[in-house]
């Protein structure tokens, strides 16, 4: 109601969605390999032409890379600081708010237990983050929590 119901307005949450997941972008890949490498994602991510096609539609798929990439955001940061929970906790947020989006945020949350698999081969930082505790009930309460929607399937 906020936006009305015009094409443009059923297009915006996409826009919006799409700006949010090119400045993501720029701090996730900031965070792991630097900001020059971060600044040339966002341009590369901002111009992609798939990305500004499904940023004009109204459809999930701009929503989808905005919550995935705060998900990745969320967890390289859980990575880099271990003892602030808060980061895990945006982790299980923007993964919940993913898995619902799209079926396709299963394998996104597959591939951060990889990461997470070979950083703990490498012992980065001194962690084993796939043995961590904590990282096992954020996954359970991600499972836990797509249940209701699982019945649908």
């Amino acid at each position: 109601m906020i936006w009305g119901d015009s094409p443009y307005a059923a297009r915006a949450l996409s826009a919006v969605a799409g700006s949010m997941a090119v400045i993501c972008s720029v701090y996730v890949v900031g965070a792991i390999a630097g900001p020059r490498a971060g600044i040339v994602c966002g341009l590369l991510t901002a111009f992609l032409p798939i990305a500004i096609r499904y940023s004009q539609e109204a459809r999930m798929y701009a929503l989808l890379s905005f919550l995935l990439l705060a998900s990745l955001l969320a967890l390289t940061a859980w990575v880099t600081n271990p003892d602030r929970k808060k980061y895990l906790f945006w982790y299980v947020f923007f993964s919940v708010l993913a898995i619902y989006t799209h079926y396709f945020a299963a394998l996104a949350i597959a591939s951060s237990w990889v990461y997470l698999f070979f950083l703990s081969v490498r012992r980065f930082r001194g962690y084993n983050f796939v043995l961590r505790p904590l990282w096992w009930w954020a996954n359970l309460f991600i499972a836990i929590s797509y249940v209701p929607w699982a019945f649908s399937l």
